[in-house]
């Protein structure tokens, strides 16, 4: 069998080597994420049924104390790569076009169902409070003015659909690796 020989400017081999490390630390993250929630999930079960340590010898307290120390740090590590602003398309109440942008901050809440991202928001020219609302099953988005109603549903303009679309597949790939 011949060997080739592969070419690399030292700008390419950087390139090479940053991708692929900057997607295996992703997937790392993803992990992270989960196991914290897996360990504090059981603890909680654990302590529910009168086991007080976990099979580590750790106490389920500190076991759970842990895991709401590390928790927002996991998030905000899983959602890192991905905090940039995003240009969204969407219809005012009155039907007419509008434009969104998102400038994500942190993942709130991750359930197997949605995400909820916080940011900031412009609308319109016009800043808002509110929250960006992923539905995980069918990565529909939308936008909820103050967790009331209207909700606005949003369409990722095509320059950052490729970046929003790893964030959404890395908050699903965190929601699967989740065990309890």
């Amino acid at each position: 069998m011949a060997k080739k020989v592969i070419r690399l400017t030292k700008e390419e081999l950087h390139n090479l080597i940053t991708e692929a490390t900057n997607q295996a630390l992703l997937e790392i993250d993803g992990k992270t994420y989960s196991r914290v929630h897996n360990a504090t999930i059981q603890a909680q079960k654990d302590l529910l049924n009168n086991i007080p340590n976990s099979p580590q010898g750790r106490s389920n307290m500190d076991v759970i104390e842990r895991g709401i120390d590390l928790d927002p740090r996991a998030a905000d590590s899983l959602i890192t790569p991905f905090k940039t602003k995003y240009l969204f398309h969407c219809q005012n109440l009155r039907g007419a076009a509008a434009i969104t942008i998102f400038d994500l901050k942190q993942l709130y809440e991750l359930t197997p169902q949605k995400a909820i991202l916080k940011g900031d928001i412009t609308f319109n020219n016009e800043p808002l409070y509110g929250s960006i609302i992923v539905n995980l099953q069918t990565n529909q988005v939308q936008y909820n003015y103050k967790g009331k109603y209207p909700h606005y549903t949003l369409t990722i303009d095509l320059s950052k659909k490729q970046l929003w679309d790893e964030l959404v597949g890395e908050l699903q790939l965190s929601v699967q690796s989740r065990t309890v």
